[in-house]
């Protein structure tokens, strides 16, 4: 009979274990999942942003228009423009004038609660003829996302400033 009652009693034990165990399983995976999504979330938006980059580094227009919001709005230096057409030739302008880009992000920053990535970068536009100087731009762009579409992009840039990192 005593060890009947010191088995109920294990069993009750091990079932109360794993009741807590269960429960607090549950608890910690709620409290993980934030934490997951607030990482892919930047990730997605790093990936974003990289897209971006490439975009414009191989001067692919389809791909910038892919990634501009009908309201998207361009504050470059020289250039404030608003409306995704209004971007395009803008950007477009800047592929014409130059020969080779090379756009590099040195860091991609993200603000997860803005939905704000900030490339810190240096850009080398080549000149389109051998006689033409090229170009070299060290800054930061900003630029704010809504479903994954750049709705606001403002360059910051230090022209002829010379980086060892390029």
């Amino acid at each position: 009979k005593q060890e009947m009652q010191t088995r109920t009693r294990l069993l009750f034990v091990a079932a109360f274990s794993l009741l807590i165990v269960c429960w607090l399983t549950s608890v910690f995976s709620h409290v993980s999942e934030p934490a997951n999504s607030a990482v892919e979330m930047a990730n997605d938006l790093r990936q974003l942003t990289r897209a971006y980059v490439e975009a414009f580094t191989t001067k692919n227009l389809e791909a910038v228009s892919s990634l501009l919001a009908e309201d998207s709005h361009l504050a470059d230096p020289g250039v404030n423009v608003k409306g995704k057409e209004a971007v395009l030739k803008a950007v477009n302008d800047i592929f014409d004038k130059f020969g080779a880009i090379e756009f590099v992000a040195h860091d991609i920053i993200v603000d997860l609660e803005k939905k704000v990535t900030v490339i810190d970068f240096n850009l080398k536009l080549a000149g389109k003829t051998p006689d033409d100087k090229d170009t070299l731009l060290v800054g930061v762009d900003i630029i704010q996302w809504r479903d994954n579409k750049i709705v606001y992009l403002n360059a910051f840039v230090n022209e002829g400033v010379r980086s060892s990192r390029l």
